[in-house]
């Protein structure tokens, strides 16, 4: 018998494209607790805010 997946949200992520600082100060005064920025090997940069131990990210390119 073969399991079936249930479908669920990992993370969200919302593009900011080279916004990413005005953002983070957004979702910081809206009383989002935020990661430091993080850089990717492919040129991204985010910052992640828990919601509820669900992570959410604001994603600059």
């Amino acid at each position: 018998m073969t399991a079936l997946l249930k479908p669920a949200i990992d993370h969200v992520v919302i593009h900011v494209g080279p916004e990413l600082d005005a953002a983070a100060e957004r979702y910081s005064r809206l009383g989002f607790q935020l990661t430091e920025r993080g850089h990717h090997t492919m040129g991204s940069s985010n910052n992640l805010g828990d919601l509820r131990h669900r992570l959410s990210g604001a994603a600059g390119l």
